[in-house]
């Protein structure tokens, strides 16, 4: 009778018979075990191959071994399934695992090694622990110490891969607000995978709320959450942690606003200006003198500020700046005084031409008095 023996790649040429497969003949249903190791001419992977019987022998089943002789065996070598694992990596927003990124591959040989090529793959790109990774693309070669990769096969290995969160940064401006704090709002994200995009709420935090560019950020009180357009990205994938985070904070833009009675002049004296949109109840100093569009009396712009200089009140003056605000001025109408005198002449009205005198005017400007006016009485006095 033939028996067949059966086993999978282990690096030998034994054929050993407790890895017995089959019998060819027994008869009546009869089984029989068999006992020893023989040999084959190769260690590697091939269906068939002549045993050399060495001390092979049958052994007694539910039928008699003495039964039965054995004329021949044949081995069958099968692929040794092989266990991969990959080196760790940060969330990509991929599915493709390379082979060129494996870690280790056990379940080999004694020291036989083998290489990888190609690339597997993941059922999806979420971070993860011993994610199973699909054979793919992924192609074995032969490698050193007697290692060849027609023995083995990724069938019925292991085979894994850990994703861990990618770390994202945030950088992000405001105006100086008299507050640490970063708001979700004037930040942006860099370190987004494949054009992702996430929601942010909360506050951050910088050490000190002055200005200043490139401020060190604290992402504590920040939530990251899911996208909500475009390519929307999974806020677990992500982590602050491990991202470099910067806030710049630009001086405060003040406006102001003022008045005065004509004077002849383009001047805005500080005196006559009120600064505004000032941060947090902080007061400023200011003095100088800036200048107007027009001397004119009306509503007017003032196009000059280089004059006026803030100084720390409350606040500190290089908090804000007045380059870029709103800067209004009225110039009211100044009050005339006139007077003159005439004989009496039973008449209330005063005639321009008796009313001489003109004060209060600016400097040497001189005006013209047409018309008339009226007395409370005619009387003299």
């Amino acid at each position: 009778m033939n028996a067949t023996i059966a086993r999978v790649y282990d690096g030998s040429v034994n054929a050993a018979g407790s890895d017995l497969s089959s019998f060819n003949a027994l008869q009546g249903g009869e089984t029989l075990t068999m006992t020893g190791t023989g040999t084959v001419s190769s260690k590697n992977v091939a269906n068939g191959q002549s045993v050399t019987v060495g001390s092979l022998a049958l052994a007694d089943g539910t039928g008699l071994a003495s039964n039965y002789s054995l004329n021949s065996a044949a081995l069958n070598i099968t692929q040794r399934p092989i266990n991969t694992a990959y080196l760790s990596r940060t969330y990509n927003a991929s599915t493709v695992v390379a082979g060129s990124s494996l870690s280790s591959m056990t379940n080999l040989v004694g020291s036989e090694t083998l290489t990888l090529s190609g690339n597997g793959a993941l059922t999806n790109a979420n971070v993860g622990n011993n994610k199973a990774v699909s054979s793919g693309t992924l192609a074995l070669a032969n490698g050193s110490n007697g290692g060849v990769a027609s023995n083995y096969t990724f069938s019925g290995g292991t085979h894994l891969l850990t994703v861990t969160p990618a770390p994202i940064s945030f950088t992000g401006t405001r105006q100086y607000n008299a507050t640490t704090d970063v708001e979700a709002a004037n930040i942006t994200l860099t370190g987004l995978q494949g054009g992702e995009d996430l929601t942010v709420t909360g506050d951050g935090s910088i050490s000190s709320g002055n200005v200043g560019a490139g401020k060190a950020a604290n992402s504590s009180g920040l939530t990251l959450g899911n996208g909500v357009s475009g390519t929307a990205g999974t806020a677990s994938n992500y982590t602050f942690t491990g991202g470099t985070h910067t806030f710049n904070v630009t001086q405060r833009v003040l406006n102001s606003s003022g008045s005065k009675t004509y004077d002849g002049n383009t001047n805005a004296v500080a005196s006559d200006v009120t600064l505004s949109n000032l941060a947090g109840g902080e007061t400023l100093s200011h003095s100088g003198t800036a200048t107007l569009g027009s001397k004119n009396v009306g509503s007017s712009t003032i196009s000059n500020l280089s004059g006026i200089s803030i100084a720390d009140g409350t606040g500190t003056a290089s908090n804000y700046t007045l380059t870029g605000g709103t800067h209004s001025f009225t110039v009211n109408r100044r009050v005339v005084n006139v007077s003159g005198t005439r004989l009496y002449n039973a008449l209330s009205t005063a005639v321009a031409s008796d009313l001489s005198t003109m004060t209060n005017l600016v400097g040497s400007e001189t005006l013209v008095l047409s018309n008339s006016g009226s007395l409370a009485n005619a009387n003299v006095g």
